[in-house]
């Protein structure tokens, strides 16, 4: 008997889009198929958080992260917590803003927009910065 599991794309992670494709182009075609994509995912993260652009030294307070909707980590710019962690972010009413933590740091943080009349996925970029001489982000000196 053959195994159904595969491995593709070397096990890496992967973020994947799909969409219907319907007769004649139109919304309300019948689907005839589907294009799907999967993108390397690991590279487009490392960009996304590792290209905030700090000193050195304010790196060495700082993290960045990207979270889904649900404010769980999808990328980190210490590795840390990736799909295992749950930011407590504090993002209600507004889309976009900053506040500072119980512990001191300040929170940043922006909701990424959809794209023409596609509204996104909810996903937040967030910025945490620990104060000079304070508690350092995990991962880092």
């Amino acid at each position: 008997m053959m195994s159904r599991s595969r491995v593709f794309i070397d096990n890496a992670s992967v973020a994947t889009y799909a969409t219907a494709i319907r007769a004649g182009g139109r919304a309300s075609g019948e689907p005839v198929g589907v294009l799907a994509i999967f993108f390397n995912w690991a590279p487009q993260a490392h960009t996304v958080v590792k290209g905030v652009r700090l000193s050195p030294e304010d790196w060495q307070r700082t993290r960045c992260l990207l979270v889904d909707a649900g404010h769980r980590v999808i990328a980190a710019s210490d590795g840390m917590g990736v799909l295992t962690e749950t930011f407590p972010l504090k993002d209600d009413p507004t889309p976009t803003g900053w506040y500072e933590a119980p512990d001191g740091a300040l929170v940043a943080f922006a909701r990424t927009p959809g794209y023409e009349t596609y509204p996104g996925l909810g996903w937040y970029g967030v910025i945490v910065q620990h104060p000079p001489g304070g508690r350092h982000p995990a991962g880092h000196a």
